[in-house]
């Protein structure tokens, strides 16, 4: 929808003001765009096969212009890019940000392993794509800090009250089980 593909949507999305708002980018630039978003904490999305997102608080604050502290970067686009809306600038400025704090490499190999298997597996299960479980930032991040509680767990980036329900007794049994 926002890459303006509106084969098979309903009329509803369609007719919104965002359908289209990133014609100039992939399908794939926009999806990474998003997952880095969703690792920052700025959206939120649904577990359901729609992935319907959502401004958190803290995207709200970077949308009004009261955080300027947030970075996306864009994913390398072999193609010259059309100019974008101000939301676009958002994301990309949060993604930077986010890339610059990589967590994988202070993590432990077998338990980054260990969580992605149990994500795919979770994936399969509710017939979703692996990183609408969680986003490969979000596994790492939670290989570093391996978290003991759940209360732990939903101060890592990217676990908000629906991950941390759906999915966070879960992440604690299987770090608990990858300690031991």
């Amino acid at each position: 929808m926002l890459t303006g593909r509106i084969e098979g949507l309903p009329d509803s999305l369609t007719a919104l003001s965002t359908t289209g708002i990133l014609a100039g980018e992939s399908e794939k630039a926009v999806g990474d765009w998003i997952d880095a978003a969703i690792g920052a904490n700025l959206l939120a999305a649904t577990d359901d096969a729609y992935r319907t997102l959502s401004l958190t608080h803290a995207g709200r604050e970077v949308m009004a212009g009261r955080d300027a502290q947030v970075a996306l970067t864009p994913p390398a686009s072999p193609a010259p890019r059309a100019p974008r809306r101000r939301a676009s600038k958002v994301l990309a400025a949060a993604a930077r940000d986010a890339a610059a704090t990589e967590p994988a490499a202070h993590a432990d190999p077998a338990r980054i392993e260990a969580l992605r298997e149990w994500r795919r597996a979770e994936a399969a299960r509710r017939a979703v794509p692996a990183f609408v479980i969680l986003h490969d930032r979000t596994l790492a991040a939670v290989a570093v800090a391996r978290p003991a509680t759940l209360s732990a767990l939903a101060a890592i980036p990217g676990i908000g009250p629906a991950k941390l329900e759906a999915y966070g007794q879960a992440i604690l049994e299987l770090l608990h089980g990858a300690a031991s």
